[in-house]
């Protein structure tokens, strides 16, 4: 895909009128990402639970989730990310979000939108009260454990995660907020 050179793209917090476009990004996403976990019928499950538009408007109904995307000057969006209270919590002594999902579609890659957007999740953490931020990839995802790590973050153990009926185990990583 070529892209101008005076592409804008900003990032901005998401809204319930985002809500279809936030549905079929995150499938769009989803599917790119992880058909090497689960085959499709099971992917298919699994988008109806947690990428529709229900999940997204509860989740923006929510008070301690945030969601930011990155739009383009049409109204397009290419990427989004989403803090939310931690699946699961790291230590005992420290309120927890977690960005739960980090996605910017393949072709907008390589632009910084995926570092813009984790650009605000300090201070939306921090906005929502949150002393540590967590977040979690697949074991042998090394571009993203890097990121990670360059961003200051440490490994602070593992879960299993489902896609429907499919377990797969991530690292967690963890940041304390300043």
């Amino acid at each position: 895909m070529s892209l101008s050179a005076d592409l804008t793209i900003t990032v901005d917090t998401a809204g319930i009128a985002d809500v279809p476009a936030l549905s079929l990004l995150s499938t769009a996403c989803l599917v790119n990402n992880k058909t090497h976990i689960a085959p499709p019928e099971v992917l298919v499950r699994y988008i109806e639970q947690e990428h529709s538009p229900r999940y997204f408007a509860e989740r923006l109904a929510g008070r301690r989730c945030l969601i930011r995307v990155a739009r383009l000057d049409c109204g397009g969006l290419v990427g989004y990310m989403m803090i939310d209270p931690a699946a699961l919590i790291v230590t005992e002594d420290a309120l927890e979000l977690e960005v739960k999902r980090l996605h910017v579609l393949p072709g907008y890659r390589g632009l910084r939108v995926g570092a813009r957007l984790f650009d605000f999740a300090y201070d939306d953490a921090r906005t929502l009260g949150a002393r540590r931020i967590i977040i979690g990839c697949e074991p042998d995802d090394h571009h993203n454990r890097t990121l990670y790590e360059r961003r200051g973050f440490v490994l602070a153990g593992e879960r299993v995660v489902t896609i429907s009926t499919i377990n797969y185990t991530e690292v967690l990583y963890a940041r304390a907020l300043d």
